[in-house]
């Protein structure tokens, strides 16, 4: 996705750009930034967007109705909006924590973020019963 080095992935999710119309893709989410990628019927789209650089995340809804959207907002007039999370609540847990955590001080380490993502995903309990999901297979990646 532009970047060539490699990071450690602390969470992924199937998501959806709200542009003209609604690009089916993925949120990748490093300790340092977040990275969309979509590409339906060969119309490709890729975001990057840099913690430092990101100025308010919120939860949202769409259609004024549904809450299952976050906007990022770079900037004062920059907003994207993603919806269709499986878990809006704790995909905002984690992206709200590796935001902060880039403005802190003394930030975690990126192994920590991992760990914080994955008690998100255990404490999600949409259905009652634990996430499962195995990091194992895409702790590092190259982008």
């Amino acid at each position: 996705i532009g970047r060539a080095v490699a990071e450690i992935l602390i969470d992924d999710y199937a998501c959806a750009y709200q542009k003209e119309i609604l690009l089916q893709g993925r949120m990748y989410v490093t300790a340092e930034a977040f990275f969309f990628h979509s590409n339906v019927f060969g119309y490709e789209t890729n975001l990057t967007f840099n913690c430092a650089e990101i100025t308010a995340i919120h939860k949202a809804k769409t259609a004024l109705v549904f809450p299952n959207a976050i906007e990022i907002h770079i900037g004062d007039d920059s907003k994207y909006g993603f919806s269709s999370f499986i878990s809006r609540d704790a995909s905002y847990h984690v992206l709200f924590k590796v935001w902060q955590n880039v403005l802190l001080k003394n930030p975690l380490s990126a192994q920590d973020l991992l760990q914080y993502a994955k008690q998100t995903w255990r404490d999600d309990s949409r259905e009652g019963e634990p996430v499962e999901k195995d990091a194992s297979e895409f702790d590092i990646i190259e982008l």
